[in-house]
Order: C-alpha cells, then sequence, then structure tokens
C-alpha cells in the first residue's frame, strides 16, 4: 500500500510563500501544473520545484512515449515498441534471443526489456504502477508482449535512481506502462506485412472494446488479439550469414616486423567440416578431402578459404556456424486482456483485471559437430553404404566429417494473472492497494542427438533387395544420410526415427506470483 500526502490549496500556498521567502530568485516552479476542482476544495501537483523533499519525492529522468508516437511507429506489441529506442536495445526480443549476449533457446518467444544491458531482471516492468507477473519461471523479468499494445496510454521510462526507491530489481529503470481508462467503444486493427526481402511474413488482428454503464461511474473494458510472425533463417541475409572473426596472419613473422598479428575476416568457417559433409579419403600420408557443392550438388575438391589460421578460414567450403542458427524466430501468440473499474464516490475507486495470454514459438542453434579435430569424433563410411558418393568407389577408407542435426527449441508459455485493487483518499492521504494473483506455465522441448544411436544409424548397408538396412541388423535402428541435407530433419518426424536419433527433452516449468 502506498501512502502520499495530499495538501489542500491553502497548504500549499503557504509553502510556497515560505520557499520564496528563503530562496528569493532562485525558486523554480514547473510551468506544468495541474489543478482540479471538487466539491469546492482544489488540488494542486507541483511535477518541479526546490522545495526540499524526500528522495522518494524527488524527480527522475522519465521518458515518455505518448499513444500518438506509438501510434505512429507501427509496433504490434510492447516489446517491439520499446527495442525500437537506444536505451532498451539491449533486450531480448524474437529477433534477438541468438545473438552474441544471449544465446538461450529457452528465451525464444518472449520480449524481454534490458536497459543498459545489465540484464533484464534488472529492469523492473510495471503496468499502472503495478508489478507484473514474470514471463518466464525462475526470472523476475516480464515479458512484455503480454501487455495489450492497444490499450497503453503512455510508456514512462525511468533511466535514474529508481532502485532507491523500487529495490535491486530496478537498478537499471523501471518502465511503467499507463494503461487506457474509460475506453468506449470498439477498435478493430487487423495488419498484414514483410520485410522488404520478401519474407518474415507477419498477420495481427485484435479487437477493444469498452463501455461506460451505471451512469459513468462504471468502466468495463476488454481486449482479445492474435498475432502469427513467420521464422527467418540467418542464411536469409547477407549480414547474418556471415561470421566476422579474428585470424592468424600468415604474413606475420614475429613481434618487431610491425606485421599485424591478426586480421579481420569477414566470412570465418571452420575447414575442418561442411554442414552438407567433408570427405577425407586417405592417400598414404594424409588425406585428400572432397565435397559436394551446395549449389549444384556436384562432386569435387574441397576449396580451402584464405587467410587461414588453425582450423579457422576466411571463406572456402567450411562450416560457417550461422547457417543454422535462427535470425527472426516464429511466434504465435493470443492475448485476452479484460479490466473494469468502479467509482464508488470521489474518494474511493475499485479496479480488477483478468489476463491470459499462450505464447508458442521455437529458434534453432548450432548442431553437434563430427569430427576428429577436436570438434568430435569422425564417421566411418564402409564401401557398401549406400549413401557414399559413387566418385568415391575403389577410394578405400572414406571418412565424413558433417555438421550432424541441429539443435532446436519448441516452446509454449501460458500466462493467467488476476489483479484486484482499491485505490482513493483517506483523510489528506492517496493510498493504491492491490493483490494479484498470476501464474506461468512454461514448456520447452529441446532435441538433442542420442550420440550411440546416431552412429549406428550412419553405419548402413543393403540388404537383399537393395534396401538401405543398418549394418547392426537392430530391427529398431533406422538408416539414416546425413550427406548433403538429404535426409533433413522433418524427415526424423516419425516416432521411430525420433526415438533412434533425436531426443526431445521436455521440460514443464510453473511459477506463481502473489503481490499484496
Amino acid at each position: 500500500m502506498n501512502l502520499r500526502p495530499n495538501f489542500n490549496l491553502n497548504q500549499i500556498s503557504k509553502s510556497v510563500k515560505t520557499a520564496i521567502a528563503c530562496v528569493g530568485a532562485t525558486m523554480i516552479i514547473s510551468p506544468s501544473i495541474y489543478a482540479a476542482e471538487e466539491d469546492g476544495d482544489e488540488r494542486i501537483v507541483i511535477t518541479g520545484s526546490r522545495i526540499e523533499r524526500t528522495s522518494a519525492q524527488m524527480t527522475t529522468p522519465t521518458t515518455i512515449i505518448d499513444s500518438s508516437t506509438i501510434m505512429m511507429t507501427g509496433a504490434k506489441n510492447a516489446g517491439d515498441l520499446l527495442h525500437r529506442f537506444p536505451a532498451l536495445l539491449d533486450g531480448v526480443g524474437g529477433a534477438t534471443h541468438n545473438d552474441y549476449t544471449d544465446r538461450d533457446l529457452g528465451n525464444a518467444g518472449l520480449e524481454l526489456s534490458n536497459l543498459r544491458g545489465l540484464g533484464a531482471a534488472r529492469t523492473l516492468v510495471l503496468v499502472n504502477g503495478r508489478r507484473h507477473v514474470a514471463g518466464a519461471a525462475g526470472t523476475s523479468a516480464v515479458d512484455l508482449s503480454m501487455i495489450p499494445i492497444a490499450m497503453i496510454a503512455r510508456v514512462e521510462i525511468i533511466t535514474g535512481g529508481a532502485s532507491a526507491i523500487y529495490g535491486a530489481d530496478a537498478v537499471t529503470g523501471v518502465v511503467n506502462f499507463i494503461m487506457v481508462e474509460g475506453f468506449e467503444g470498439t477498435q478493430v486493427d487487423a495488419s498484414y506485412g514483410q520485410t522488404a526481402e520478401g519474407d518474415g511474413d507477419r498477420k495481427d488482428v485484435g479487437i477493444t472494446w469498452g463501455r461506460n454503464i451505471n451512469g459513468g461511474k462504471t468502466n468495463i473494458t476488454a481486449h482479445l488479439s492474435f498475432s502469427d510472425e513467420e521464422e527467418i533463417p540467418m542464411t536469409a541475409r547477407d549480414y547474418s550469414s556471415l561470421y566476422p572473426v579474428f585470424i592468424g596472419n600468415p604474413a606475420n613473422t614475429g613481434p618487431d616486423d610491425g606485421i599485424p598479428n591478426t586480421v579481420l575476416g569477414l566470412n570465418g568457417r571452420f575447414e575442418v567440416l561442411t554442414e552438407e559433409g567433408m570427405f577425407y579419403v586417405f592417400n598414404g600420408a594424409g588425406y585428400d578431402r572432397f565435397v559436394i557443392d551446395r549449389n549444384d550438388g556436384t562432386f569435387r575438391p574441397f576449396q580451402s578459404g584464405n587467410p587461414c589460421g588453425g582450423i579457422l578460414c576466411d571463406g572456402g567450403d567450411g562450416f560457417n556456424t550461422q547457417e543454422t542458427n535462427t535470425l527472426n524466430s516464429p511466434s504465435e501468440r493470443v492475448l485476452f486482456n479484460a479490466s473494469a473499474r468502479h467509482e464508488v464516490n470521489v474518494d474511493l475507486g475499485i479496479t480488477g483485471n483478468v489476463k491470459y495470454a499462450k505464447t508458442e514459438s521455437a529458434a534453432s542453434n548450432q548442431p553437434v559437430i563430427f569430427h576428429d579435430g577436436g570438434l568430435g569424433p569422425i564417421l566411418t563410411l564402409q564401401p557398401d553404404n549406400p549413401y557414399r558418393p559413387t566418385e568415391l568407389d575403389g577410394a578405400g577408407p572414406v571418412f565424413l566429417a558433417v555438421a550432424g542435426p541441429l539443435a532446436r527449441n519448441n516452446n509454449i508459455r501460458e500466462t493467467t494473472q488476476l489483479t484486484f485493487g482499491l485505490d482513493g483518499l483517506i483523510g489528506e492521504y492517496e493510498f493504491d492497494a492491490y493483490i494479484q494473483h498470476g501464474k506461468v506455465e512454461s514448456e520447452i522441448n529441446a532435441r538433442d542427438v542420442l550420440i550411440a544411436n546416431y552412429f549406428e544409424a550412419l553405419d548402413v548397408t543393403t540388404d537383399g533387395g537393395g534396401n538401405p538396412v543398418c549394418r547392426s541388423g537392430n530391427a529398431a535402428c533406422v538408416p539414416y544420410n546425413p550427406i548433403n541435407n538429404q535426409a533433413s530433419l522433418a524427415a526424423l518426424a516419425g516416432d521411430d526415427a525420433r526415438q533412434i536419433l533425436l531426443s526431445n527433452k521436455e521440460q514443464l516449468n510453473k511459477m506463481l506470483s502473489l503481490f499484496p
């Protein structure tokens, strides 16, 4: 419960006169003064002055985003809106969950605020000055997509001194969403769009309804929205498909030669394997390397990048880790929000809010890689393996280095929140008290490779009818062809194949919150 003094006009006048007498011409009063007249009493709020106050009453730097600005941005959820502002660009969203600052695939589908880059848990998110249930279990960070953007009147961002008032979870600041009050009528929003590259299709539709009843003393407002956004892989953009990296300079001869030790490579690739598969053929003294061209599918010798520093080169046929990552996560969101307010009298108001939201999202990251150069074991392709390229017939021992199945998470979150509050006046003091119950259930399905079963499925021969079968003779083993992506993850959708090759780790988290 928050209590703060409510002075009448006579009290304020006396305080101002006293302050003017003490500080003379240095007195500054902000011209932004709000006065209201109710039942003969006038209330005045001074938003800036040099009258001595406690730390809880002192002004702090505040950025305000009003509804007209929100409309002009075209943002479809609160996360999209705030990530456009410099102070919050380091947040986690659909386009940033997989960057170098946050590689947790479990964050896919979340829209988190992160002031100053110190972590989403250090940015306090409020709705009408009240705390909101967190977006995922195990964290206090709020999922901004759970706040209906159509009902936001303004956003207040405080970036200094907030922890002295709100506590440790406001170390970097506070983002306070002020929602529309007294909405009346029906508003429908619908949009469809895609990127300038013709991908990333996004569909949004929402309806907001409000009505004043009981002579205007009671307002009921409800909002329902749906959003669907398409996935964009890293390889869809030139800037994101490249992997900038510093590589040892081959021209460097020593510490005092004036030649840089490293050079910048814009297309860093690991020379020991490829996503399509690299073939090692023993030549008596070492290995000749071959690949299947990713563009035309032809079998040809491996082309190395330049320059190279160990196993990492700039360009060439090697494996680029960006090839399997997600640039923008796919997501589906459903959000329902209903609120009501009843003015009992001029000194007492009752508020209630019910919210339900469900989000489904997914993200991919680097796969398990197989090679003997410190990156994992190498795979042997026997001469009778039907997946072995015919160009290698008679070549003797052949080994395969391949990226393997990629890592991927499918996340489902359900949020439920109930809030009941009272606000008004007790004598000369304003109060705002509320009780809130929130619940978040998150189901995360993570796929991992079962190494032993994977190797068993790769060691393939043929039966009497020429059909691929596992050499082990295990009837449960499903032959798997990793070469040139011929066996995609979609081919592993069957229950049998999943049990052989992939392990689905299902994690169910539940979180309850109670803010009295």
